[in-house]
């Protein structure tokens, strides 16, 4: 761990670049890069800067980030719980899933039975991330409502907006939303976003007391 740890940092320093001109942006004097590099420690020789940051980790400061000016634990803790959810989620996916159907090729093997789960996990490998993603994305946000389309909210937030709302509609209606119920709903959707004008007339009205 130690020679990787060396090996790494020897690296990052080699690197070529100045994190002290990162930091100070495009319209810094030379001046204020040279306090950046003193306030930093980037002037040091290279074993005393890579024995503090081994001093610094051993006493768990892991320093603060260049963008945004934050502790790197403290960013860390932030992305603890994602991390964890996400890990949770894939596992149960596994257990529940992958495990199943991997008994139930085995049990069966060479029947019907076996090449559909094969067919399946070829399937499920052979797909990009990206449209498995956007696949989802479509079946449990826009069509079921189940998910927000994009973001995390933690587990307690989320459970106090599902109390708040089980019912789609009841979500939709609150937040403002409408979802089209017929093609017709939607064509004449669409056709009011493209001449500028809102979904329930509002633009009409508009037009119309400015032409009087």
């Amino acid at each position: 761990m130690a020679v990787v740890a060396f090996v790494v940092f020897s690296l990052l320093y080699l690197t070529p670049g100045d994190p002290a001109a990162v930091i100070a942006g495009d319209i810094a004097t030379d001046e204020d890069i040279r306090l950046i590099h003193a306030r930093l420690g980037l002037d040091e020789p290279f074993l005393v800067q890579f024995g503090r940051w081994v001093w610094a980790l051993l006493h768990g400061d892991l320093g603060t980030s260049i963008f945004t000016n934050l502790p790197v634990t403290r960013l860390i803790g932030q992305r603890i719980e994602p991390t964890v959810a996400l890990t949770l989620c894939t596992l149960m996916v596994a257990i529940l899933v992958a495990v199943p159907l991997g008994v139930v090729a085995a049990a069966k093997a060479g029947t019907w039975l076996d090449r559909a789960v094969m067919a399946f996990s070829v399937l499920g490998f052979s797909v990009p991330v990206f449209v498995f993603a956007y696949i989802l994305i479509l079946t449990f946000s826009v069509q079921l409502d189940w998910l927000p389309v994009q973001g995390y909210r933690s587990i307690p937030r989320r459970r106090v907006g599902m109390a708040a709302s089980s019912d789609p509609a009841e979500h939709r209606a609150r937040h403002g939303l409408r979802r089209p119920d017929r093609p017709h709903d939607a064509r004449q959707h669409a056709r009011r976003a493209r001449a500028g004008l809102h979904p329930h007339g509002g633009g009409e009205r508009a037009s119309r007391r400015i032409r009087c």
